[in-house]
């Protein structure tokens, strides 16, 4: 399953649990469209991950590092501390947004 989620706040970034709205959907080797409906004009960041276990959390090793596949808006990558809103950040207004991320392992 793919978890994603479309986070607004600072707070908790990129923690699914304070996204304004996230969703599950089954993974596919082909790609994964998912629509998030109703965002009010704004700054967001998008988090995705791929559960393999389907636990319903985004699983780390013993040292904290990612031991699932993720993805973060602007294509940010974790490296030695959690990711930053403002590097993962976008900005959504009246037009339809479409952002792309890849997930890698």
């Amino acid at each position: 399953m793919f978890t994603s989620g479309f986070s607004r706040s600072l707070r908790g970034f990129p923690d699914g649990n304070y996204s304004v709205q996230h969703t599950k959907v089954k993974a596919s080797a082909e790609g994964v469209t998912v629509v998030f409906d109703k965002v009010v004009a704004g700054t967001y960041a998008v988090g995705v991950y791929y559960g393999r276990n389907n636990n319903g959390r985004f699983d780390t090793d013993f040292l904290g590092y990612p031991a699932e596949g993720y993805a973060l808006s602007n294509g940010i990558r974790a490296v030695l501390t959690c990711p930053r809103f403002s590097d993962a950040a976008f900005p959504v207004g009246s037009v339809d947004a479409y952002i792309r991320v890849d997930v890698k392992y």
